[in-house]
C-alpha cells in the first residue's frame, strides 16, 4: 500500500484498468472490410461522435497527411515436438538475431520448461535447439534458415490470445453475411494445449458477466499472440491492404480497417498518404508486471522511415498541416525519430530501433492525431493513447464504447483522436 501512495497519478498500472462485456471482444472481423464504427473524440473539448469508419473521408481535410505502418504479419506460429519424448510445443518466432535467418528469438509454450540444449522438431520444417533464455524468451537455433517463403508453408497467423474461437463448427471461418461476430458461439476459456485446439480446461464466464479479459483468460503462455482457431479468412483479414515485408508477429490493427476504396476518397479529398515500417514484436505486447509504469521496460523494436518520407513529413508540420498516425506503431516511430530544432520538428530518417514507452506527461512532437484500436486493459498501448488525449477522455471514451456496444481488441472497431 505504501508504494502504490507513492506512485504518482497517471503512472499506477491499476488506473488503466477496465472491466469489458465478453460479447465486445471481437473473435471475427467485420463481415466486409471497412464497415466498423468509429468513436471519433476530441482532445479540446471531449466530446464524442458515433461514424462508421468509412466516414472518416469527411474528417480528414485537403494537405492533411496519413501515414501508415506498411509491415506485413509474418506465419510466425509453428509446431513441434521435443526430441526425445515427442512432448509437443508450440514456437512463436519473435525475430531474427543475426543474418543467418537460422538463429531466433521466441516464445514457448509447452506442458513442461525446456531447458538450454533442448532439441524440438519443427512440423513440417527443421530441427532447433535451446541455446539460451532471457526472461520469458528463448533463442532457438534452428538447422536451416527460416525464410519467409519456409514460414508460409509450415507456419501459421499469429494470431492475439483473446481471439479464441470455439474448434467445433469453425468449418471454412467465413464470418455469417450480416453478422459481425457471434462470441456466444466462441466460449473463452484458458488454454493448454497446441493450435490443433486440443487441450482445453474449463474456466467459462457466465454468458452476460462482465470481466476483466486479463483475469478471466490468463493464458499459461504469458503474452504469446496466438489464438485459438485460425481460419483461412484470417490470412487475408489479419493483414492491411497495404501490407509490404513481412517482418512483424502481430497486426498494426488500426489500419486493418482502410480499403482501397477508402484509401482512393481519402487521396481525393488532397490528403497525402505516407508509409513508415516498424516491426511489430514483443515490445509492442509484453506485458506490463509493475504497479509503477515508470519501472516498465519495452523491449526494442526496428522502425524504418525513409528520407524522402521525412522530408515531407517536416514540410507538412512546417506548413502546419496535420499529420495523423494510422496506429500505436507509427506514433512511436515517428515520435522517436522527431526532436526539436529551434522549436520546429526534425524527424529522422533511416533504420534505427526503439524502446519508447509513452506515458502521461510526453510532449510530442511528430503527430496531431491518430487511428487506433481499443486496446486491452493495462497495456502499453491504452497508456499511449491515455497521454495523447488524456486519461479522463479515454477512461470517459472505454465507458461509453463499452456502453454503446462497440466492438474490441484487434478485430474490433476504432476510434480517431484529433
Amino acid at each position: 500500500m505504501a508504494d502504490q501512495l507513492n506512485i504518482p497519478p497517471g503512472m499506477s498500472l491499476d488506473e488503466y484498468d477496465f472491466e469489458l462485456p465478453e460479447a465486445q471482444i471481437a473473435a471475427w472481423p467485420a463481415a466486409e472490410r471497412g464497415r466498423d464504427r468509429l468513436l471519433v473524440l476530441d482532445r479540446a473539448n471531449g466530446t464524442l461522435q458515433h461514424l462508421g469508419f468509412s466516414d472518416i473521408v469527411s474528417l480528414l481535410r485537403e494537405g492533411d497527411v496519413l501515414v501508415m505502418n506498411d509491415v506485413r504479419v509474418r506465419k510466425a506460429r509453428l509446431a513441434a515436438t521435443k526430441e526425445p519424448g515427442g512432448g509437443r510445443v508450440e514456437i512463436l518466432l519473435l525475430g531474427e538475431r543475426d543474418q543467418s535467418g537460422c538463429v531466433w528469438e521466441c516464445l514457448l509454450h509447452s506442458a513442461r520448461a525446456m531447458r538450454v540444449g533442448q532439441v524440438l522438431q519443427v512440423q513440417g520444417g527443421p530441427r532447433a535447439v535451446v541455446t539460451g533464455r532471457e526472461e520469458e524468451r528463448a533463442i532457438l537455433e534452428f538447422a536451416t534458415p527460416l525464410t519467409n517463403a519456409v514460414l508460409e508453408a509450415i507456419g501459421d497467423i499469429p494470431l492475439p490470445p483473446y481471439i479464441m474461437r470455439q474448434r467445433e463448427g469453425l468449418g471454412t471461418g467465413e464470418v455469417p453475411e450480416g453478422e459481425r461476430v457471434r462470441p456466444e458461439k466462441a466460449r473463452r476459456s484458458p488454454r493448454r494445449g497446441m493450435p490443433d485446439g486440443e487441450g482445453l480446461v474449463t474456466g467459462e464466464v457466465p454468458e452476460g458477466e462482465s470481466v476483466r479479459p486479463e483475469k478471466a483468460r490468463r493464458s499459461p503462455r504469458r503474452g504469446m499472440p496466438d489464438g485459438e482457431g485460425t481460419a483461412p479468412l484470417d490470412s487475408e483479414r489479419y493483414q492491411t491492404v497495404y501490407a509490404d515485408r513481412a517482418l512483424a508477429v502481430a497486426a498494426p490493427t488500426a489500419g486493418l480497417h482502410f480499403t482501397d476504396e477508402i484509401l482512393q476518397a481519402v487521396r481525393a479529398r488532397g490528403v497525402m498518404t505516407e508509409f513508415i515500417t516498424l516491426e511489430v514484436g514483443w515490445g509492442t505486447f509484453a506485458p506490463v508486471r509493475v504497479d509503477d509504469i515508470r519501472q516498465h521496460r519495452m523491449h526494442s523494436e526496428r522502425f524504418e522511415i525513409a528520407e524522402v518520407v521525412a522530408q515531407r513529413l517536416m514540410q507538412a508540420k512546417a506548413e502546419g498541416r496535420r499529420i495523423i498516425a494510422v496506429g500505436t506503431t507509427v506514433v512511436r516511430a515517428l515520435e522517436s525519430a522527431a526532436r526539436l530544432e529551434g522549436g520546429s520538428p526534425v524527424i529522422e530518417a533511416g533504420i534505427r530501433s526503439t524502446d519508447i514507452f509513452i506515458t502521461p506527461g510526453y510532449a510530442f512532437k511528430a503527430i496531431d492525431g491518430m487511428i487506433t484500436n481499443f486496446h486491452t486493459p493495462k497495456s502499453t498501448l491504452l497508456v499511449l493513447v491515455s497521454a495523447f488525449a488524456g486519461r479522463e477522455a479515454i477512461r470517459s471514451a472505454y465507458q461509453t464504447a463499452v456502453r454503446e456496444g462497440y466492438r474490441f481488441f484487434s478485430y474490433g472497431d476504432a476510434m480517431l483522436i484529433l
